[in-house]
C-alpha cells in the first residue's frame, strides 16, 4: 500500500452504538463485527473520501470500545501506519480527522465529525490510563454504575491541554 496515500487517508472512526440497534450486545462482546458494520456504512456512504481496503492490521485497528448503560462507543482507525502506542497518550499524537457512525434504529454518517478533538482526547486519555507497555483494544465498562479503575496509568495527573 502506498504510505504517501495511506497517511493522507488515515481517519479514526467512532461507532456509537444505542439499545435500540440491533448491534447493542455484540457492541460489548463483538466488537469486531460492529467495526464491520460501520465501515460498511462508511463505504455506502462516503466511499468517495475514504477509500477501502482492510486487508492489513495497519488497515482498521480496534483502539476502545466504552460502555454505559445507554451506550456504547468503539473507536478504530483505518490507515493508520504511523500509530505509536508508546506515544499515544502524548498531546498532539495520533490526533485524525474523525469520521461518526451511529448505530440506532438506523445507520447514519457523518462524514466530518465535530467530535474529533473530544474523540482524539479520550483516546489519548485511554492510553495514559492503561499505562506503560498496555495495547489496545481497550475496554472501560461504566454500565450499572461501574467506576473504572487503572492500577498503573502512566501519568499520576491528567490534565486537560489545548
Amino acid at each position: 500500500m502506498d504510505k504517501t496515500k495511506t497517511k493522507k487517508n488515515a481517519r479514526r472512526v467512532l461507532i456509537d452504538v444505542s439499545p435500540r440497534s440491533r448491534h447493542w450486545t455484540d457492541a460489548w462482546i463483538a466488537s469486531e463485527q460492529v467495526v464491520a458494520v460501520a465501515l460498511r456504512a462508511i463505504q455506502d456512504k462516503v466511499s468517495d473520501k475514504v477509500p477501502f481496503d482492510t486487508d492489513t492490521e495497519h488497515d482498521c485497528r480496534l483502539l476502545a470500545i466504552e460502555r454505559w448503560n445507554n451506550r456504547t462507543h468503539i473507536v478504530c482507525d483505518i490507515f493508520h501506519d504511523t500509530y505509536d502506542p508508546d506515544a499515544a497518550h502524548l498531546p498532539g499524537q495520533n490526533s485524525l480527522p474523525v469520521i461518526m457512525v451511529s448505530l440506532g434504529k438506523t445507520e447514519t454518517v457523518c462524514a466530518s465529525s465535530p467530535v474529533g478533538k473530544t474523540v482524539n482526547d479520550a483516546i489519548r486519555k485511554l492510553h495514559d490510563s492503561f499505562g506503560w507497555g498496555s495495547r489496545p483494544p481497550f475496554k472501560v465498562d461504566h454500565a450499572d454504575g461501574k467506576v473504572p479503575y487503572y492500577a498503573n496509568p502512566r501519568s499520576l495527573v491528567y490534565e486537560e491541554r489545548e
